[in-house]
């Protein structure tokens, strides 16, 4: 019979068989037996051997005693797959994570790639026609969905239920759920990535990038086991995300695990389990362990910069981007320092998006707070002057750290705004919450942290240092009382700073902690016991969140916790990036440059390798400065933390009343409690960022120019004048000429010139600091005081161009002509005498080194060794000079142009003599007969301008003389029998002349000065003739020259009043007694007086006869 190509009709299936196909694709399972395999050996249609179904033959007699359809349906599910499971992996079974083969299914691969065939089909079967057939599809699909989600959850808390394919263990896994949801191990990640930050995973079909899971699992899973359960399933993926963090580098796929963690998060179940992971916040008082074991540790310390202990993961970043640094061009560095900044902002939003998370609700708040409070608490030692890097955190894990804090404080940064009204200042001042404050040194310390100040070798320096230092206090708080008493009720208004205080007025509120966001909240309640004391703005007392009472606002935790961590973290580093700059690497530089000039006949026979040594580790420490750098010098950063600490600042002056002068005597309590390095990490912060460009672009700079003015001059309000020291330098990183651009000379023009506060006070207390810095205490004080000496001659020098300043200067001269100014110009005139003297002296023996090594004949006679010592030597010294005279010019400067307005105070008896000898000395060597010596070559090198030094000197003579109405000053001129010579004034005339450096009637004031002090210079040598027998009593026994105004002092001895007064601008004490002695405890000697007139008198008659 013919073939007619018919086929044979379809017998229509039953609802419940489409049911039982869909669940044996989905399962990959059937009820029976395997069919035969044809004769052919072909596979029959999928089933059978290789089909990948299983069959299930004992199900089947059972269902077939019951008298049951053998289908898959809703009723016999449970039942088939448990068998199933209990069967272990078939050979061919394939899963979603195309686990098939020889190695067969784990119940979990199993359980999620029948997860997913069942959404599949569930899309296939969408729009079927038969609602009724619909409908029991849809049901047997959900049926199996939800017990597919039992058995996977119970075979992650019990890995024994069901039998499983033996295999090796995963990479750095505890879990199998692990490699589901984060992907491959980093093994595999670290060989797949193609660059910095590289994935090397692709999405797949679940909801999370690198997560294999099906659409919908996850969250069926955590509503299914919901509660302790859920901590048994998910604990160990948590450790294990964590765990495979710890290999990886900030240039290593490290978005895997983040973007993993990130999803996992963001089921609310799961952020509760996570922050209940014995793990969170390990018990422990080491932070390097909590560091290690705590489950965002690793993501935290993931930074380039270098870690002497963990090290800093796969691949080596610094190795990659800075290594041999001598060899790289600048582009390519500031491309490496592009790509570290990208990688570690893709770091911190990711992080940023996990504590947002967290801090969504009340509970898993609580507990990342108490975690970034230990955290703070086990590094308190990162402050200390030694970092023991075994037991203390890293310095990349700060860095990421206050990073994240800095964005969690963004919504409240605005002082003006409501929500800053809530930082409580008894936050602080609490005994009993999460963070201790009380080992903090504060702004007004005591008289032991005083001392920690001040060199410890050195008992005697300690008492000088606080005899000074009470003394000046002492005389601030007289002067601020007196201010006050006749300031006006309303005071002097703070101009630009004036503003942005007064959002912080009111009464400080702290949020309560349930609301769903921490930055919501109702104000706390009023009364806390425990409150900050008199004046102090916050609410009251009670204990912190870790310790019972009452607790305080996430706003107000936030803020503190982030200057804590700043302080530890961020400043820290910069302090060391600072150090790092100064001293590591600058004696291998120094080697590297005098070995080169070694080179040639009888060079030793190993300095090319001594040479390489130290260029190596000059290499491998610019290695080290360039990762800091690429961390910290990131204006975005620096722009956040600027913004913190200007709420910090306008927080601060509230204690005071605001921004304006004069401050409150004494300084209120809150304000002196507050630990001091909330004010000086304000001000490293502006340091740092001011030389960075466009770091401080669209940022407000008025308030903090208040806060500088307001305390910069306040020994009463900050004791320690190395902080009040580093103010200064801000100010001269700020100074129009010192700008990057002419843009941002012209912004900071405006705020030193049209500050009004700054306009008022600026100067004088500048003024005041150069007196303060004379008593640090410290090992170094003698150095560091010429240091910020030189800054405030910068500025003073471009504050006197501006009349407003200029005018305060003047009124300051006036109105404390007799004390605090005479101090200044005092310590003006020493300073200037030693650094020129100093200066001078060495610059000889410079030029006869420098005749040495310009004979290279003789020169490379000399052997190896000596060479080099000499020749590092010949650098010191140059240093040396380079710097002292660059100090004493700007103090000679600073002379100068003062004194063509400011005169009264050089010219007082106490101070006439000390002025004149120095022009004099200074007068000798520019044009005496030792002149010769001081002839260098290229003399700009070591900043030595002779010419227009003494150009300085002349207008200083001639400025003083203007006003030398009794001929005080040409007295004092011809009386110093050290240094006045009588041609000098002719000679440095000719010179003056012969180069036009001067205006004639500058000169002519010159000499007519020079003629005067000739004239009294022979008056004088009568007198002395005629005064052979002056009695023991009339002489000053300080000076044992004759006494005009003699006092009594309160020891009862008996000295001349210039002379003592003299004295006392440097040292406040009796010099024969070393008690405490002022001037007001001067008592006139009226009767010694008088027979000192009488013997004048009569030795002038006998002349005149």
């Amino acid at each position: 019979m013919a073939d007619t190509g018919k086929q044979p009709a379809r017998v229509p299936r039953t609802r419940e068989q489409v049911v039982d196909e869909i669940l044996k694709r989905v399962l990959r399972m059937a009820i029976g037996s395997p069919p035969d395999p044809p004769a052919d050996g072909q596979s029959a249609g999928g089933k059978g051997a290789g089909s990948g179904i299983v069959y299930l033959e004992q199900l089947a007699a059972e269902l077939l005693s019951e008298n049951k359809a053998m289908l898959l349906n809703s009723d016999v599910l449970e039942r088939a797959l448990m068998d199933r499971l209990s069967m272990g992996g078939a050979d061919d079974a394939g899963g979603a994570g195309g686990a098939g083969g020889a190695g067969g299914e784990s119940p979990l691969e199993y359980a999620v790639g029948s997860y997913g065939r069942a959404l599949e089909e569930g899309r296939k079967v969408a729009n079927m026609k038969d609602q009724e057939k619909l409908k029991m599809v849809l049901h047997a699909l959900e049926c199996a969905k939800d017990l597919l989600i039992s058995y996977a959850g119970l075979s992650l808390q019990h890995p024994d239920m069901f039998p499983s394919p033996a295999r090796p263990r995963s990479h750095g896994r505890s879990s199998p759920l692990t490699d589901f949801i984060a992907g491959e191990p980093p093994a595999l990640l670290l060989a797949a990535a193609g660059g910095p930050g590289g994935m090397g995973v692709g999405t797949g079909v679940g909801e999370a990038p690198g997560s294999r899971l099906p659409v919908g699992f996850l969250a069926q899973l955590v509503q299914r086991f919901e509660g302790d359960e859920l901590d048994a399933i998910m604990h160990p993926v948590f450790t294990d995300i964590s765990s495979r963090v710890l290999p990886i580098s900030l240039l290593g796929p490290f978005q895997g695990p983040l973007s993993a963690l990130t999803w996992l998060l963001s089921f609310p179940a799961l952020a509760r389990c996570f922050v209940q992971h014995p793990n969170f916040n390990p018990a422990t008082t080491v932070g390097r362990v909590l560091e290690r074991s705590s489950l965002l540790g690793p993501f935290l310390h993931i930074s380039i910069i270098p870690d002497p202990v963990l090290r800093n993961g796969v691949p080596d970043p610094s190795q990659q981007l800075f290594s041999k640094p001598s060899e790289r061009r600048k582009a390519e560095l500031s491309s490496s320092f592009v790509a570290v900044r990208s990688a570690s902002r893709q770091l911190q939003a990711g992080l940023q998006e996990v504590l947002r998370v967290l801090l969504k609700t009340a509970h898993t708040r609580d507990k990342v707070l108490e975690y970034l409070a230990a955290l703070i608490r086990t590094n308190v030692n990162r402050a200390a002057l030694q970092i023991d890097a075994a037991h203390m955190a890293s310095h990349g894990m700060f860095v990421n750290l206050g990073s994240l804090l800095l964005k969690l404080c963004e919504p409240f940064l605005d002082p003006s705004g409501s929500k800053a009204d809530r930082i409580d200042p008894a936050y602080v001042l609490q005994s009993s919450g999460r963070l201790d404050f009380s080992k903090l040194t504060a702004i007004h310390a005591t008289s032991d942290e005083v001392s920690s100040w001040v060199d410890q070798r050195n008992l005697a320096r300690q008492q000088s240092f606080l005899q000074a230092q009470h003394h000046r206090e002492h005389e601030e708080l007289q002067r601020l009382q007196a201010t006050a008493a006749g300031a006006t009720a309303q005071g002097e208004g703070g101009g630009g700073g004036g503003g942005g205080g007064a959002g912080l007025a009111g009464p400080v509120q702290s949020g309560g902690g349930g609301g769903s966001s921490p930055f919501d909240g109702s104000p706390a309640k009023a009364g806390r016991a425990g409150s900050a004391g008199a004046g102090s703005s916050g609410g009251g007392g009670g204990g912190g969140g870790g310790g019972g009472g009452e607790r305080f606002g996430f706003i107000c935790e936030c803020f503190f916790m982030t200057a804590r961590v700043l302080n530890l973290g961020l400043l820290r580093v910069f302090q060391d990036l600072s150090h790092i700059h100064q001293r590591m690497g600058r004696d291998d530089r120094e080697a590297v440059r005098v070995l080169e000039a070694m080179r040639g006949p009888g060079e030793p026979a190993d300095l090319e390798q001594r040479i390489a040594q130290h260029q190596a580790r000059v290499d491998q420490v610019k290695e080290y400065t360039l990762c800091h750098e690429a961390a910290l010098q990131d204006p975005e950063l620096l722009q956040e933390a600027v913004r913190f600490y200007h709420l910090m600042v306008v927080w601060l002056v509230r204690f005071v009343g605001g921004f304006h002068l004069p401050l409150p005597a004494p300084a209120p309590k809150d304000w002196a409690s507050m630990p001091e390095h909330f004010v000086d990490d304000a001000i490293e912060t502006l340091m740092l960022a001011s030389r960075l460009p466009h770091a401080l672009d669209g940022l407000r700079l008025d308030e903090f120019m208040s806060f500088i003015v307001m305390f910069m001059g306040s020994p009463l309000y900050i004791k320690n004048p190395y902080l009040r020291a580093k103010m200064v330098k801000v100010l001269q990183l700020w100074m129009p000429s010192h700008s990057p651009t002419p843009t941002v000379a012209a912004s900071m023009a405006s705020l030193f010139e049209g500050h009004p506060l700054a306009m008022r006070h600026l100067t004088p207390n500048l003024i005041k600091l150069y007196v303060d810095v004379e008593f640090t205490g410290g090992h170094s004080a003698f150095y560091d005081k010429f240091n910020t000496r030189f800054e405030i001659a910068d500025l003073l020098e471009y504050l006197w161009d501006v009349p407003s300043h200029r005018a305060a200067w003047i009124h300051m001269s006036e109105a404390e002509c007799t004390g605090f100014y005479l101090r200044y110009v005092s310590l003006l005139i020493n300073d200037s005498i030693y650094l020129l003297d100093e200066a001078l002296e060495k610059i000889p023996k410079l030029k006869e080194e420098e005749a040495v090594m310009a004979d290279k004949d003789e020169w490379l006679k000399l052997p190896a060794d000596e060479r080099q010592t000499r020749e590092q030597q010949y650098q010191r010294d140059q240093s040396i000079v380079r710097s002292d005279l660059q100090l004493a010019n700007a103090n000679v400067r600073m002379i100068q142009y003062s004194t063509t307005e400011i005169v009264k105070p050089f010219l007082l008896p106490e101070m006439v003599e000390r002025v004149a000898s120095m022009l004099n000395y200074f007068l000798l060597q520019l044009v005496g007969p030792k002149r010769k010596a001081l002839r260098v070559s290229n003399p700009e090198k070591y900043e030595f301008h002779p010419k227009k030094l003494l150009s300085q000197i002349v207008n200083i003579y001639a400025n003083l003389a203007k006003h030398d109405t009794d001929h005080r000053f040409a007295e004092a001129v011809s009386a110093d029998g050290r240094s006045y010579r009588e041609e000098a004034f002719p000679e440095a005339a000719t010179v003056i002349g012969a180069h036009g450096l001067l205006p004639g009637d500058v000169v002519q004031e010159f000499m007519a000065l020079a003629g005067h002090a000739r004239a009294a210079a022979a008056e004088a040598m009568d007198i002395e003739a005629q005064l052979d027998d002056i009695p023991n009593d009339f002489l000053d026994p300080i000076q044992c020259t004759l006494m005009r105004d003699p006092v009594t002092l309160p020891s009862g001895n008996v000295v001349d009043r210039p002379v003592i007064l003299r004295h006392l601008l440097s040292d406040p004490k009796d010099p024969f007694t070393r008690a405490h002695l002022t001037a007001e405890m001067l008592e006139p000697n009226t009767e010694l007086k008088a027979r000192i007139d009488a013997f004048l008198a009569q030795h002038k008659a006998k002349r005149q006869q």
